[in-house]
């Protein structure tokens, strides 16, 4: 009888161990799993657009004139897309947004500042403008073709103070290439450029 009694403890000490170890190798692949979807969510970085909505001194009348110069206002909605980090995104003050074609400078202006809690999305306006700039002949007439046709496009560069270190400071650049005329907004790429 004692023999009974000694073999149904041992038995119950082993169901007792193997249920507390497939409980611990349960409870660690859950913590894991949790772990690896809460980082692999959260290390997206912040997403970044822009859009034209809205375009003045830069009609085809304007470009295909005589005038030397041109005097172009763009109205920007930078987008900001932060639904994949742990943090807060910001566009600092000092920030600008400045329009090109083909290498030519056509505008500038500020970028008003805003910041975009953790897994939320918003959007800034700027205003890019340029008095009475040079544009070469042969852009002129590139873009005055391209407008024509409804697929004229700019590149759009904000640039945001980023910060300093001991050795430089750095701004962080946002380029793309935006459609004059409608279209989805651009995609921007970011690069982090010592001043």
């Amino acid at each position: 009888m004692a023999e009974q009694d000694g073999d149904v403890s041992v038995c119950c000490c082993l169901l007792a161990t193997v249920a507390f170890i497939v409980i611990l190798v349960g409870v660690v692949a859950l913590i894991y799993e949790h772990t690896h979807d809460y980082d692999r969510s959260y290390s997206q970085p912040p997403r970044y657009s822009v859009a034209i909505t809205g375009v003045a001194g830069l009609d085809l009348a304007d470009v295909a004139g005589d005038r030397p110069t041109l005097s172009p206002v763009f109205n920007l909605t930078l987008h900001v897309n932060n639904s994949g980090d742990r943090d807060q995104a910001c566009v600092p003050l000092l920030s600008t947004a400045s329009v090109s074609y083909g290498d030519a400078f056509l505008g500038k202006g500020s970028v008003a500042s805003f910041c975009v809690e953790a897994k939320g999305e918003q959007e800034g306006r700027a205003r890019a403008w340029g008095q009475n700039v040079t544009v070469p002949r042969f852009l002129r007439d590139q873009l005055a073709g391209e407008l024509k046709r409804g697929d004229a496009a700019v590149d759009v560069a904000v640039k945001m103070p980023l910060g300093c270190n001991i050795a430089a400071c750095y701004d962080k650049v946002l380029l793309c290439k935006a459609k004059i005329r409608g279209g989805s907004p651009c995609s921007m790429t970011v690069a982090n450029v010592p001043r």
